[in-house]
């Protein structure tokens, strides 16, 4: 998510922020924890990087309800609510 309009570099540094300043790093349950603005801090060098803010949060909230917390293992697990 974070790679799409951003070199390696700076996709790696913005995952390893998430991973060091959000309480108890790159989980959902940080993610769900933390503000927009947190967010945005951690991730501010990427392109796009208030929409992928956005996304990231959403994504978080759906991986709650649909899948547990958890990211499924099988694709066809991935696509429930896209049809």
């Amino acid at each position: 998510m974070l790679s799409s309009q951003t070199k390696d570099p700076v996709t790696h540094q913005a995952t390893m922020n998430l991973r060091r300043n959000l309480p108890g790093g790159l989980t959902v349950d940080s993610l769900l924890a933390s503000s927009p603005e947190e967010i945005n801090a951690c991730i501010a060098k990427v392109g796009f990087h208030n929409i992928k803010t956005a996304n990231l949060a959403r994504l978080a909230v759906r991986l709650r309800d649909e899948h547990e917390g958890a990211v499924p293992e099988r694709s066809e697990e991935r696509r429930v609510g896209k049809e």
